[in-house]
């Protein structure tokens, strides 16, 4: 395995490489940083205790992110300005922050993944837009389930999201601003969260619709400013 690193494994300006069946855990930054590098296979790897498991950036773009274990690391995923990638069937849990986080981050896919027991979001998407969210356990983190705040066109849709300790489902505007528009919350059981199912602030024309939300502490849908 790799450990006690700066970076685990770095990728610059590189593209077309396969990365299985590693082990990069205990570094004082990420796991794999992969800067303007696409078409990149990571799988069958494990990712601990490391600052962020798995960094994208600066337009890593089309890369495929499966079969990954990430526990324990500060942010489990982080995507910033990188686009089309797919994420799927990955075990994200027990990281400080969010399990994924995207940033800037356009038609990427999050599928198949369990993500649960984070600190923080399970997943949350800023100023990301046209990206799907499709059958993903996400359960039992510190703050909402899945946080959607500034983002566009996206699909959240067949997930189960349960036992959040903030809301299930968050989508949020700049105030009076309009933003977070055409979001489509379409067949998630949404359920047992510690404050709404479904929140919606300061947004427009999001459809959520045909979803089981049940037994949730607070409301389980709500509109602020919407």
């Amino acid at each position: 395995g790799i450990e006690g690193q700066g970076r685990g494994i770095y990728l610059l300006s590189s593209d077309n490489n396969q990365i299985l069946d590693t082990i990069s855990s205990n570094n004082e930054d990420a796991g794999i940083w992969m800067v303007t590098s696409s078409d990149n296979s990571i799988y069958s790897s494990s990712f601990q205790n490391n600052i962020k498991g798995i960094h994208m950036e600066e337009g890593s773009n089309n890369n495929e992110i499966s079969e990954n274990d990430l526990f324990s690391n500060h942010l489990g995923i982080s995507l910033h300005s990188s686009n089309e990638n797919m994420i799927s069937n990955n075990d994200i849990r027990y990281n400080n922050q969010d399990g994924i986080q995207l940033e800037n981050a356009d038609n990427n896919i999050i599928r198949n993944n369990y993500i649960e027991d984070n600190i923080e979001n399970g997943i949350e998407l800023f100023e990301s837009n046209h990206n799907i969210i499709s059958r993903n356990n996400v359960k039992r983190n510190g703050d909402e389930g899945i946080d959607i705040s500034e983002s566009n066109n996206s699909i959240i849709k067949n997930n189960h999201i349960e036992g959040n300790d903030g809301k299930g489902i968050e989508i949020t505007g700049l105030t009076n601003s309009g933003y977070s528009y055409n979001n489509v919350v379409r067949y998630n059981l949404i359920k047992n969260n510690s404050w709404n199912g479904v929140r919606l602030f300061s947004v427009n024309n999001n459809i959520i619709e045909t979803n089981y939300i049940e037994e949730n502490e607070n409301e389980g849908l709500i509109l602020s400013s919407s």
